[in-house]
């Protein structure tokens, strides 16, 4: 998020002047305003004289709007670039483990970021996707040089074949259906205009059909030749037998695209499988609009990775930032924000650096999640919301942590403890031992401390020193 933000910048900083500047003074976009000369004003009646600065001002906000609209295409466009710059900053492991964890973040983001049909908008965030499921091929090849015999290559090679497909007649099915319907349009107006004419409209109506169909055909093999080395027979011709338990195993595993696209490697797994998460809270959301406040306006944002084997740590809530609705993923049904693991990620923010260094003092991993899921910096103003709002957002992330099933929990600040400390909540008071306790219905030790990054060495050692006793 901090590489976006500040590439962004950069970019607005050089192009945003002169943008602004053709579009305010160019003149095509000059104002109707100096086309009424002073001169002629005595002349005009009052109802023209009215009639004139009306359109005058219809003509002003339809000047303004086109400004407003071309700022934001220009803004998603920088978003864009930065997350295309990201992506060829990606190296692609040359060992097999770290290769697959990319696959593993990569299946993901192809499966978040869906090619879309029309628009100047759809045109800008499909460069994205386009140089993602780009990167993704050259991983898959550099997978097939690696290791031609692992039995996810298969897999992930499909993925790649069925993504080639969707792009293709997601583009480029309003051409499609543009053709199909003037054809079909022009053949049965034909008939009810000559009814003799039957035989002849249908040949040409059979001719056109097979047209359509050659040209797709013919795309489909140029995109299947421009990428020949990841299916190539010679790489076929030397792969051994799989065994039948193998085959047996990714049928079961692969049975559909959901399944395929949210294959995990050994470390990171979905929390948001099946759109899980993104389902029930576009639920939330929804049944609590009445609520006056500024975040149920807002879309939500959750965690979407997990790490298995891994020390949680858990926030209260994403604080807010209006920037994060262009640099965030968007959810499949696009009512919420998510945002990957940063866990062994180079380019990972200062902050979940330090998560990643505290939970190796263990050796472990971690993930990090948030209590809540609405976007909010004043915590008690939140907190005096709908209960009912919080409890069902509660609820959603208590499935969530049964489902990380983490070695250790660290609960950050005293919003947290509020929400879930007590007698009839998670955390139940008599379950304290060795100044830990246990998580209602689990076996999970908790932890309830200061955000990790503002401790002091004192304290941060001694929080190691009582999780490492567990571990």
């Amino acid at each position: 998020m901090g590489t976006f933000e500040n590439s962004l910048k950069r970019e607005l900083g050089k192009n945003t002047g002169k943008f602004i500047s053709n579009i305010i003074f160019g003149d095509r976009h000059s104002t109707p305003y100096r086309r009424v000369r002073n001169s002629n004003r005595s002349r005009i009646s009052s109802s023209e004289r009215k009639r004139i600065e009306n359109e005058c001002r219809r003509q002003e906000a339809i000047v303004h709007a086109d400004i407003e609209r071309k700022n934001q295409l220009y803004i998603l466009d920088g978003a864009v670039l930065e997350n295309i710059d990201a992506l060829n900053n990606l190296d692609i492991p040359l060992e097999k483990e770290p290769l697959l964890q990319v696959l593993s973040k990569l299946s993901v983001l192809l499966k978040a970021n869906k090619w879309e049909s029309g628009g100047d908008e759809a045109k800008i965030r499909n460069k994205y996707t386009d140089a993602l499921l780009e990167k993704y091929r050259l991983a898959v090849q550099e997978l097939e040089i690696i290791d031609s015999d692992d039995p996810h290559l298969e897999n992930y090679k499909r993925i790649y074949s069925k993504q080639k497909r969707r792009r293709f007649f997601k583009v480029y099915q309003s051409v499609l259906i543009a053709l199909s319907m003037i054809i079909g349009g022009a053949y049965l107006m034909a008939l009810a205009d000559s009814p003799t004419a039957t035989l002849s409209y249908t040949l040409i109506f059979i001719i056109a059909l097979s047209f359509i169909i050659g040209v797709i055909t013919y795309i489909k093999y140029w995109l299947k030749k421009k990428h020949a080395p990841m299916n190539s027979n010679k790489s076929r011709k030397f792969q051994p037998a799989v065994l039948i338990e193998e085959v047996s195993q990714q049928e079961s595993n692969f049975s559909n695209v959901e399944e395929e696209l949210n294959m995990q490697s050994p470390i990171f797994f979905d929390l948001n499988e099946n759109g899980r998460i993104e389902t029930r809270l576009a639920s939330i959301w929804n049944k609590y609009q009445c609520l006056d406040y500024d975040f149920i306006r807002r879309k939500p944002l959750f965690a979407a990775d997990g790490v298995k084997d891994s020390i949680l740590f858990v926030g209260i809530n994403p604080a807010y930032d209006y920037r994060d609705d262009e640099l965030m993923l968007l959810s499949t049904d696009k009512e919420s924000l998510m945002y990957g693991s940063f866990y062994q990620r180079d380019d990972a923010p200062e902050y979940f650096k330090s998560l990643e260094e505290f939970a190796a003092s263990f050796e472990k991993g971690y993930t990090q999640i948030n209590l809540l899921y609405m976007r909010e910096n004043d915590r008690d103003k939140m907190l005096k919301s709908d209960e009912n709002f919080i409890r069902e957002q509660l609820e959603l992330t208590y499935e969530t942590i049964r489902k990380i099933n983490p070695l250790v929990i660290v609960f950050f600040t005293d919003y947290c403890r509020y929400l879930i400390f007590g007698a009839d909540r998670w955390i139940d008071p008599v379950t304290e031992i060795d100044n830990h306790y246990i998580i209602r219905g689990t076996n999970i030790p908790v932890f309830f401390s200061d955000d990790i990054t503002i401790l002091d060495t004192v304290e941060r050692g001694e929080l190691i020193n009582k999780i490492r006793k567990l571990l």
